[in-house]
């Protein structure tokens, strides 16, 4: 479950298809992404393909549904279902909370697995690090 303060507005999340090792996976046809409560997180496509913005409406947990099909390098079609957990506060009513940074990412190097990013994007080599929010939202 990610936590994230209501001073976070928003976040842009990209949403990628993986195999059981790691792979990259193709999404084959459409893309579903629903809030099961769009009172708390409402979600809105981008732009670009595979990129959605999930706002953060009000204080609650709700769970992003995210399903469409993947297409692996063997040319096998896998449905797959999956749910991301988020729990939005009212920094008013919770003044005093705990943040949590990632200050490390340990891999498995898997043939075609994929490699961490940074928020911008760019891979990370072995030694770098990645944060998540601290005081608007933690991992």
């Amino acid at each position: 479950m990610k936590r994230f303060s209501l001073t976070t507005l928003s976040i842009l999340i990209s949403i990628i298809g993986l195999t059981p090792e790691g792979a990259m996976a193709e999404i084959d046809g459409l893309l579903n992404v629903e809030s099961t409560n769009p009172s708390i997180l409402r979600v809105t496509p981008t732009d670009s393909a595979g990129v959605m913005k999930v706002e953060f409406v009000g204080p609650g947990q709700a769970f992003l549904n995210v399903s469409a099909d993947l297409k692996f390098i063997d040319g096998s079609i896998h449905p797959v279902n999956q749910q991301f957990g988020f729990d939005i506060f009212d920094p008013s009513q919770e003044p005093d909370h705990f943040g949590l940074q990632i200050l490390g990412i340990e891999h498995a190097d898997a043939p075609g697995a994929v490699r961490p990013t940074d928020l911008a994007g760019h891979a990370l080599a072995d030694t770098e690090t990645s944060s998540a929010d601290n005081a608007t939202g933690a991992a």
